[in-house]
């Protein structure tokens, strides 16, 4: 993973007042981001430790691209991510459709509390 990377993340979280987070990342890079983010100590977890998501322990949940279907799979996990105000896409295309939101995260994009990045 990039300093690039981590210099944004840093930059993003400086500046906005986060309750929850999911970081969607291309499958090659997400084991040395999930690295780098807990030696700055970020509460991060993936998608095998959602329990700590869920259970408040952990603030960022840090998934490959290709689980985003199974965010809904787990209802439990589905409830927790109505918490999220940040969605970060690193490295993977972000999602264009406002809907996609709404219905995963209860963001409305255009409320000026809810945020949605790509790096």
């Amino acid at each position: 993973m990039s300093d690039f990377t981590l210099a944004n993340i840093e930059k993003i979280y400086e500046n906005i007042n986060i309750n929850k987070a999911l970081f969607v990342v291309k499958f090659n890079i997400l084991e040395d981001l999930k690295e780098k983010l807990i030696n700055e100590e970020y509460p991060v977890c993936s998608m095998n430790e959602s329990k700590k998501f869920i259970n408040h322990n952990s603030r960022i949940l840090l998934i490959n691209s290709t689980e985003l279907e199974c965010l809904k799979n787990n209802q439990d996990l589905y409830q927790a991510l109505y918490n999220i105000n940040l969605v970060i896409f690193i490295d993977t295309p972000i999602i264009p459709n406002p809907e996609f939101y709404e219905d995963y995260f209860n963001m409305n994009i255009n409320n000026n509390i809810d945020y949605i990045f790509q790096i």
